[in-house]
């Protein structure tokens, strides 16, 4: 459950990080969302570290540490350090991210680790609307917009991307209310579709055909699966409509 938590909250500070700097445009955006992307990662380690004996690391774990190991030695050996920690940084927060989300789950807070994740992706989709309906904030960067807090309508489609079939998992998987999911879903397309990147589109289609060769595919072994796609492509066309509108 802390961990959850943690995740959950160290999601939506990434998304709201930002601040008002001569910085060039993206790193004024970019430069705290790391921080707060390290910071989320520290206090996951503090709560890793004591019970590191429990920690079980599968295949994909220890390839992803093993990456992180190369990594760095990639690092230490680059003309620019500067640059090289940077980004050796970044994949390595992400590595203890993905850790403490793996021990998270299987403390049974797997749910509420998506769903917290969900809302923070559903706040940055907002955020990009807001822009794109005429919010003028000095937090908010005039160029490549309807960025958001993401400083870059690129960056915001790609983020609603990776989040779309996290909703989908986090409010459709079973029989409780779908609202939630059905309103973050519409949101989050509206965004993607205002946002005109191609690449965020394409790879939203490559999300959608591989979700939907995967259904089919539970469907055909296992009969009836308990999930239908009509409410989630309902709930995204409702989303391109207005936002087309």
């Amino acid at each position: 459950m802390v961990l959850a938590v943690l995740l959950g909250l160290g999601a939506l500070g990434v998304v709201l990080a930002l601040q008002v700097s001569d910085l060039f445009e993206l790193d004024r955006h970019a430069l705290p969302k790391e921080l707060a992307l390290h910071l989320t990662a520290l206090l996951c380690l503090v709560v890793l570290l004591p019970r590191w004996e429990r920690i079980r690391l599968g295949v994909v774990d220890l390839l992803l540490v093993a990456w992180a190991g190369w990594s760095a030695l990639s690092a230490l050996l680059a003309t620019n350090h500067w640059l090289a920690l940077r980004a050796w940084g970044i994949s390595f927060s992400g590595v203890v991210v993905f850790l403490a989300a793996r021990d998270a789950a299987r403390e049974g807070a797997g749910l509420l680790t998506v769903r917290l994740l969900t809302v923070a992706g559903t706040v940055a989709a907002l955020t990009g609307l807001a822009q794109a309906y005429g919010l003028d904030w000095e937090l908010l960067a005039g160029e490549r917009a309807p960025g958001g807090t993401m400083g870059n309508r690129n960056f915001l489609a790609h983020l609603g991307v990776i989040v779309i079939p996290m909703t989908i998992l986090a409010w459709y998987g079973g029989r409780r209310t779908r609202t939630p999911g059905a309103v973050a879903l519409a949101l989050i397309t509206g965004a993607v579709v205002l946002s005109r990147s191609r690449a965020a589109w394409l790879a939203l289609a490559a999300v959608l055909a591989t979700a939907g060769a995967a259904w089919l595919w539970a469907r055909r072994r296992q009969g009836r699966t308990g999930w239908r796609p009509a409410p989630i492509l309902a709930a995204m066309a409702v989303g391109t409509a207005l936002a087309l509108l």
